[in-house]
């Protein structure tokens, strides 16, 4: 389930994992802050990358990891590492993204130039 709600400028948005009946929560804030709860183990505690969280200016989760793109275009993303909250092997290649989509366990960013770069789980389990 995925829900969007605006609030006065705040995007509010959230992520269920419906097996585990667990949820994760992230808000963008109108001065580009990110706020985050909920399961910790599953990117409800982004204190890891706090300081990294600022000029963002959109968030996309899947259901273990979140990523924000920020308005230098560059990535920042934390949460479950197999589900996305590591995005290091690909670090170098997440500059100049114009957007980013998930699945269940991964993320893909395009960037401006066209290609695209991807980290998350690789393999698929049916659920």
């Amino acid at each position: 389930m995925e829900l969007t709600l605006h609030l006065s400028k705040t995007s509010l948005q959230m992520w269920s994992q419906s097996r585990r009946q667990k949820k994760t929560f992230a808000a963008l804030k109108k001065d580009g802050t990110v706020i985050t709860w909920g399961d910790k183990s599953q990117g409800g505690d982004s204190s890891s990358v706090k300081d990294e969280l600022k000029d963002v200016v959109s968030i996309t989760c899947t259901n273990g990891a979140c990523a924000a793109i920020k308005k230098d275009r560059t990535v920042t993303t934390w949460g479950d590492k197999l589900m996305g909250g590591d995005s290091s092997s690909v670090k170098d290649e997440l500059k100049d993204v114009d957007s980013i989509t998930r699945t269940y366990q991964a993320f893909a960013a395009l960037k401006k130039d066209g290609t695209v770069s991807h980290w998350g789980r690789t393999t698929s389990n049916s659920n």
